[in-house]
């Protein structure tokens, strides 16, 4: 009996746990019940590796232009670079408030991580959603190398000839 008890308290646990399932853009999309807008937010990322505006906790930030009544704004990432970035399955909301700048004519969504991404900004205005081109954030980088040893420029008239 006391097995049979121990047997049905676990089986009871097992099956009412559920699986929190992640969430896409693809499925906000797809569940929302808001129409896509045919007009798309103008978007840019801007960062640095040891840190951004004075922030090093936000290495970068992901930039946008709210129209006036637009609410509800929303920042979704891939886990990577190498994907389909138009595949809206491949992105998952990041919970991040936006933040003003520039006197409140744009926002900005300040980012934790400082690695190769794609980022799409969503807001709804009018009762549609409007979404913006996925942006490529890039934060590996090589400095440049001077090197004019290895530069030669040859003057043919006004136009010359460069190569390195």
């Amino acid at each position: 009996m006391k097995n049979l008890l121990i047997f049905s308290l676990a089986t009871t646990l097992l099956f009412s746990c559920k699986k929190e399932e992640i969430s896409t853009l693809q499925t906000e999309l797809d569940n929302s019940g808001i129409s896509l807008s045919e007009e798309y937010i103008i978007a840019c990322a801007a960062g640095m590796r040891n840190g951004f505006m004075g922030d090093v906790a936000h290495p970068v930030s992901m930039f946008f232009y709210p129209v006036e009544g637009a609410t509800n704004f929303r920042y979704f990432e891939s886990a990577g670079n190498n994907i389909n970035e138009w595949d809206y399955a491949q992105y998952q909301e990041v919970i991040v408030t936006s933040v003003p700048g520039f006197n409140g004519y744009l926002r900005r969504f300040p980012l934790k991580k400082a690695n190769n991404r794609w980022g799409i900004v969503t807001y709804e205005v009018n009762g549609k959603t409007r979404i913006c081109d996925p942006v490529h954030i890039k934060v590996d980088f090589q400095q440049t190398v001077w090197s004019p040893n290895r530069i030669t420029i040859t003057e043919i008239g006004l136009t010359p000839e460069f190569k390195w």
